[in-house]
């Protein structure tokens, strides 16, 4: 070998080791995430004429094997815990579920006050009609309409499963509506829900936007109607009643009738009435019944009835007067229900319920007027 040949071929090995001591310097720098083959770059070795023996090329199908790179070691961290995974929720299996009928037995309640408008009395049968909810409807919509109904279907849900779920979501409610009773236009939902709202809460802060949000978490409204209004009542045991009034003068357009922040004799939302009764005659004259805990069950007189009425509109109410006879002092409970009218015949049905409740079966009487409400008569029913 000359000693051309020999610089070539230590030329070569010193390029080839380079290159190979390059790559080992990549990889030690920037690590492979995960064992890679590499190949190093090889390049053909410069030879002489007749010296392929003495310095052979690598094949060209021959790679070049991979020198053991040393992992980056990265601090010792700890091992991510996992979040607990709660299976879904199965509302099948994980609630137990109720279904409750709410009957309102409006369409009675008027056949019996009409029974009695015509001298027919109150019979045995229909003294058990007379109750909390008589009288009243449940307004919603059913089969795309919007009204009032006899039925209400209540199907609640309580959480049993085994995971602690937030309060919200314990306890599930849906209310279906049946037996339509009127049909009135749908917008009336909602400027209900609010009146309702802005009542309960006593001008919170937030306006009508907020209003409108929280009316949507109002599942059903209920209380009384005719023709041309509608009285929306609610009552809480701990927050006291509200009601609202809608009237239609040309049973298009509807407007809220009087000043229903008012509850007559307790200021703005009386803590223990609540609506019994009511009964809208026209754009200025209507009657609310109400019954009120403090004056019953003993506490106090249960002859006086709180039934007031409005001559103006709404924006005033004044108690009428009207009080059980004494043969009635000590009953243990006094309910007035809704005034019905056939012209200026009119009644207010009252049921009494004895002092002696279990030996003695409630009594239905009532106030009734012939000259359209300006002067009340009692009758005993017997």
């Amino acid at each position: 070998m000359n000693n051309r040949s020999q610089q070539i071929t230590i030329s070569a090995a010193k390029r080839a080791l380079i290159c190979m001591l390059a790559a080992l310097l990549c990889l030690s720098l920037f690590g492979c995430t995960q064992r890679q083959s590499v190949s190093l770059p090889s390049e053909p070795a410069e030879t002489a004429p007749g010296d392929q023996a003495e310095t052979p090329s690598p094949e060209p199908s021959q790679t070049a094997a991979p020198e053991p790179t040393v992992e980056p070691t990265a601090e010792p961290t700890e091992e991510p815990t996992a979040e607990p995974t709660c299976k879904p929720v199965d509302l099948y299996h994980d609630y137990h579920w109720a279904v409750t009928l709410l009957g309102s037995s409006y369409a009675d309640y008027i056949r019996t006050a009409q029974g009695i408008l015509e001298g027919k009395g109150v019979s045995d049968s229909d003294i058990a009609l007379f109750d909390t909810s008589t009288g009243r409807a449940y307004f919603g919509y059913s089969h795309g309409k919007w009204g009032a109904h006899n039925t209400l279907v209540e199907v609640s849900g309580r959480y049993e499963g085994p995971d602690d779920l937030p309060f919200d979501e314990r306890y599930k409610y849906y209310y279906y509506f049946e037996d339509p009773i009127a049909e009135f236009p749908a917008e009336l939902d909602e400027a209900a829900k609010i009146a309702m709202i802005k009542y309960w809460e006593q001008d919170p802060e937030g306006g009508e936007e907020e209003y409108r949000k929280k009316a949507k978490d109002v599942s059903y409204l209920e209380g009384y109607f005719g023709e041309d209004y509608i009285v929306f009542s609610e009552y809480g045991a701990a927050t006291g009643s509200v009601h609202c009034i809608f009237r239609t003068d040309d049973g298009e357009h509807w407007y809220e009738f009087g000043n229903n922040m008012y509850v007559p004799g307790r200021g703005i939302r009386g803590f223990d009435y609540y609506v019994s009764g009511a009964c809208i005659r026209s754009a200025s004259e209507g009657y609310l019944c109400y019954y009120d805990r403090l004056y019953h069950y003993g506490e106090l007189n249960t002859r006086r009835l709180l039934v007031f009425k409005t001559e103006d509109g709404g924006a005033t109410w004044n108690e009428m007067g009207l009080w059980l006879p004494e043969e009635y002092e000590g009953a243990r409970d006094v309910q007035t229900f809704s005034p019905v009218f056939d012209g200026d015949h009119g009644v207010i049905p009252i049921k009494v319920t004895p002092a002696d409740y279990e030996n003695e079966p409630d009594v239905i009487c009532w106030y009734e007027t012939t000259d359209g409400g300006k002067t009340w008569e009692f009758c005993d029913g017997k």
